[in-house]
């Protein structure tokens, strides 16, 4: 229920797909250098593969979830293992974000939307995908293409910069990190790795939309958890400190008077009944 919660959250998006194709890649062997005019997104079930850029390489594993503009050249480098991934191949439209790949860390969104991915896809479609090189959408499973498409959709929309989605922005995406967490920290490094960027890129990327540092924002949204647990949760201090991954009481209190001016139990003593 928390997976799909999560996931429901990134759905309504402003993007639109077409599926073209699916299918189940299981391999030993390294591909050539090449590129596709549409979208590619691999879901790997099992084992691990290296996905090679021109700039870069990417470990992808089960879990992750690694998604490939149209135009973007590339290879598989797979294992002395058997690699086994859903590959799937789509047409985006109302596209008007960044043109790289982007590597999805596992985390509870991966995870949910890899499991309803898997589960459509092995009840639902022909066993003789898993023998064909890209098997073509079949029209008796209209109803469970939707479902991926709109999967993949809030993907798309909630990993890159589409410009009309208020959705995918940066602030949004690290916001629903930060609440993953439960007010926990989310450390610069992190979210550039998980967003596919270098800390520096991010940094400058964040700063020039929104007129703050990022590690500014990050805080001050914490401070906004603390603040919503001090005045209407249950909790008391020592266990709010616990909650939100703070070592102590006093690391937490120094950082709220920090954030806010206050010390945690004067504002607490604002506590609504």
């Amino acid at each position: 229920m928390n997976d799909f919660n999560i996931i429901s959250q990134t759905l309504p998006v402003g993007v639109s797909l077409e599926l073209l194709g699916y299918s189940v890649v299981t391999e030993c062997r390294s591909d050539r250098w090449h590129e596709h005019r549409y979208w590619q997104a691999e879901f790997p079930m099992s084992g691990q593969a290296r996905m090679k850029f021109i700039d870069r390489t990417d470990l992808i594993r089960p879990g992750e979830i690694l998604l490939l503009p149209p135009g973007v050249k590339h290879s598989f480098i797979y294992s002395g293992q058997t690699f086994a991934t859903w590959s799937l191949k789509f047409h985006v439209r109302n596209f008007a974000g960044e043109n790289e790949p982007r590597l999805l860390q596992a985390d509870a969104l991966t995870s949910g939307v890899s499991s309803l991915l898997d589960i459509a896809l092995r009840q639902h479609f022909p066993e003789s995908s898993a023998t064909t090189e890209i098997e073509p959408v079949h029209p008796q499973y209209l109803s469970r293409i939707a479902v991926i498409e709109y999967l993949l959709a809030g993907l798309i929309s909630s990993t890159y910069e589409t410009g009309n989605n208020e959705d995918s922005t940066l602030g949004r995406r690290i916001r629903r990190m930060i609440s993953a967490r439960h007010g926990g920290n989310v450390t610069v490094e992190e979210a550039a790795k998980k967003f596919g960027y270098t800390r520096g890129h991010l940094s400058l990327k964040f700063k020039q939309h929104y007129g703050i540092s990022l590690k500014r924002f990050i805080d001050r949204e914490r401070s906004e958890t603390a603040k919503r647990l001090l005045q209407y949760s249950d909790l008391n201090i020592s266990e709010i400190a616990d909650a939100m991954g703070f070592a102590d009481i006093f690391a937490f209190s120094s950082f709220f008077k920090r954030q806010s001016g206050y010390s945690p139990s004067h504002y607490m003593s604002g506590r609504k009944e």
